[in-house]
């Protein structure tokens, strides 16, 4: 639906603005005055706009919530430090694959 010419002449502004700039300009005289001023504002403000950044790689979030409930569990003695690296190690290992 992103690139389909079809699909931007069928929905206009009904799910937002094309994010597919040619799309945007092929539609931009049929929408809504309001929306045709949001795709001049878009069109204005995007030599300013940078590309997002690059997403984490798998299981970024997952390493974080393991790491703390580990840290937790050797801070209040149930863990020894090298059983928490241990576990560490395998619970990573499992998130990432």
């Amino acid at each position: 639906m992103v690139n389909s010419p079809e699909a931007a002449q069928l929905l206009l502004s009904d799910r937002g603005l094309p994010v597919n700039t040619q799309l945007r300009e092929q539609i931009v005289d049929q929408l809504e005055p309001a929306d045709q001023k949001a795709a001049a504002f878009l069109a204005e403000i995007e030599p300013d706009v940078q590309a997002p950044p690059p997403l984490p790689p798998q299981g970024a979030g997952e390493v974080q919530q393991i790491l703390e409930r580990l840290n937790e569990q050797v801070l209040f003695d149930q863990l020894s430090v090298e059983e928490a690296a241990d576990q560490f190690m395998t619970q990573v290992e499992s998130a990432i694959a």
